[in-house]
C-alpha cells in the first residue's frame, strides 16, 4: 500500500512545510464573531475535513484498483462525490472567505486540480480499458500522471482544511505555532 501511504507522507510534508512558514506563524485568528459567522466558518472547515477524508478513501479505493485490479466502478463512483464535494469547498474558499488571501487561492488550486484529474482519470480509464496484456508507454505516463496529480489534490485539500482550522476556527482551531510563534511562547 504504499501508493497510500506515500500520498499520505507527501501531505505530512506539505503540513510540516505550512506549519514553519512565516505566514502560519504570524496568522491571528478572528475573535468576537457574529454567530452566523462563527457558523459560516465552522462549515468550511467540517466540509474540508469531510473532503479529506473522502479523497483518502479515494486514495484507497484508486491504489486496489492499480494494484489488485479491482473494478473500477468504486472508484469511478467515487471520483464523481470527490469533484462535487471538492469544487463545493473551493468555491466557498474563494468567495465566502476573501479576508484571508491564501483559502481563496487554495480554493482555486483546488477547484483547478481536481478538474484536471476528472478529466485524467476518464483518459486513464480509457487507456487501462483498452490495454491488451502490458502497458504501452504512454498509458502508463497517463495513469501515473492522474495518480500524481491525486496526490496533489489531497495535499491542497489538507492544505485547505489546516488553513481554514487556523484562520478559521475559534482561538486558531488547536493548530500548532511552531518555532517559538506567539502562541508558542512560554
Amino acid at each position: 500500500m504504499h501508493g497510500v501511504t506515500g500520498q499520505l507522507f507527501f501531505c505530512l510534508l506539505c503540513a510540516l512545510a505550512a506549519f514553519v512558514s512565516k505566514t502560519w506563524q504570524g496568522a491571528e485568528p478572528a475573535r468576537d464573531l457574529e454567530e452566523a459567522e462563527r457558523e459560516r466558518r465552522a462549515g468550511t472547515i467540517s466540509l474540508s475535513t469531510g473532503l479529506v477524508l473522502l479523497l483518502t478513501l479515494q486514495l484507497f479505493l484508486g491504489a486496489l484498483l492499480r494494484h489488485l485490479h479491482t473494478t473500477s466502478t468504486w472508484h469511478v463512483t467515487g471520483a464523481v462525490f470527490v469533484l462535487l464535494l471538492a469544487v463545493a469547498v473551493g468555491v466557498r474558499a474563494m468567495s465566502m472567505h476573501k479576508d484571508q488571501p491564501v483559502l481563496p487561492r487554495l480554493g482555486k488550486a483546488l477547484c483547478g486540480l481536481v478538474a484536471f484529474q476528472f478529466l485524467l482519470g476518464w483518459v486513464a480509464l480509457a487507456a487501462t480499458l483498452m490495454k491488451a496484456g502490458a502497458l504501452a508507454d504512454w498509458q502508463a505516463a497517463i495513469t501515473t500522471l492522474h495518480q500524481t496529480t491525486g496526490a496533489l489534490v489531497l495535499a491542497t485539500a489538507v492544505l485547505l482544511r489546516l488553513w481554514s482550522g487556523r484562520l478559521l476556527g475559534p482561538g486558531g482551531g488547536g493548530a500548532p505555532a511552531l518555532l517559538g510563534g506567539a502562541a508558542g511562547a512560554s
